[in-house]
């Protein structure tokens, strides 16, 4: 088995702050900036807290994804 370094954990608040800044950027350009910053979506820090997100039912990741930006 393998021994695999898992990077620190993005905390979430200092992502979207950046990316908010980014305002002369396509909304696609902004989903691949978010995407580079936050490094894994399913794993993030918010403060001290970690949020491991996970989708149930018949929702794509993709509509789960573009929910959660369109909210931004």
């Amino acid at each position: 088995m393998q021994n695999c370094k898992q990077e620190p954990l993005v905390d979430i608040r200092d992502v979207l702050a950046a990316v908010e800044a980014e305002h002369c950027k396509s909304p696609e350009d902004k989903i691949v900036s978010f995407m580079q910053k936050i490094k894994n979506p399913y794993e993030y820090k918010v403060g001290s807290v970690t949020v491991k997100t996970s989708f149930a039912g018949n929702i794509t990741m993709d509509d789960c994804f573009a929910n959660f930006l369109a909210t931004m």
